[in-house]
């Protein structure tokens, strides 16, 4: 925890003194690619036997220190996505950025998951599938990224093995979700998801926000997600943050990008 607001506050000082500092948008994409391919631990995937192991599932944190790493994992993010499409593109930078952003998202996504040790909170219990009543969990679908990172140039080995665990996380977390519970499919559509409509539905039934009957679920979801209706981001600033790290993932994917 300490080491991600350590990365922000780095970030920040080289942003603003980009002028003085020769290589600022080199310097911050190398820090941020080497601390979550090297200093901090992937979440291991779900369900594999390794229960009480793993440091972002298992450690048993508070909503106040759950919250703090989400709006940490978001400043870096927006930092990470400034410098890495401000660098000319190439194989190599092309590869580093997308596993440094699946790797965020897969932190992000166990994040999302942690029953805190205090208060709760609603979101996470109902993303995670453990709120009270006939529930499963949610996740998102990484797309194509196991295809288009195999054949990656890698120029770093722990490139190459942070995408191995990534991919064996977000393979143990597809297996728990049902097709109607995938949320964030940017790469896909335009539109609202089943699974962005049944998360936010749920979230409205238990936290009595408002629910559109007149426009469907469906446009309800979309004003809430949006921040059109800022209800749910307001209470749950966290889904906000967890929105747009996975689109910056879907964003580099993204042939053109």
């Amino acid at each position: 925890m300490k080491r991600l607001r350590q990365c922000v506050d780095a970030c920040t000082v080289l942003a603003n003194q980009s002028g003085q500092v020769k290589g600022s948008f080199c310097i911050r994409a190398s820090m941020i690619t080497h601390l979550f391919t090297q200093v901090l631990p992937l979440p291991l995937p779900p369900g594999g036997g390794d229960k009480g192991r793993c440091m972002w599932r298992d450690s048993g944190m508070t909503y106040d220190t759950q919250s703090s790493c989400l709006h940490s994992l978001s400043l870096i993010a927006r930092h990470f996505a400034a410098v890495c499409l401000s660098l000319k593109a190439t194989r190599t930078t092309d590869a580093s950025r997308t596993v440094t952003f699946a790797a965020i998202a897969a932190i992000t996504d166990a994040l999302m998951r942690v029953r805190a040790t205090d208060v709760p909170s609603a979101l996470s219990l109902h993303y995670a599938g453990a709120a009270g009543g006939p529930v499963t969990p949610f996740g998102f679908d990484i797309g194509g990224f196991a295809d288009e990172s195999a054949t990656m140039m890698f120029a770093d080995p722990c490139l190459a093995a942070a995408r191995t665990r990534v991919l064996d996380y977000f393979t143990a977390v597809s297996a728990r979700v049902p097709p109607g519970h995938v949320v964030f499919q940017f790469d896909r559509s335009g539109d609202i998801s089943a699974g962005d409509a049944a998360l936010v539905e749920q979230l409205c039934v238990q936290m009595g926000f408002s629910r559109d009957f007149q426009h469907g679920k469906y446009e309800q979801a979309a004003s809430y997600l949006s921040g059109q209706r800022s209800e749910v981001l307001d209470v749950y600033p966290e889904l906000g943050v967890f929105r747009d790290i996975v689109f910056y993932l879907k964003l580099v994917m993204v042939p053109t990008a």
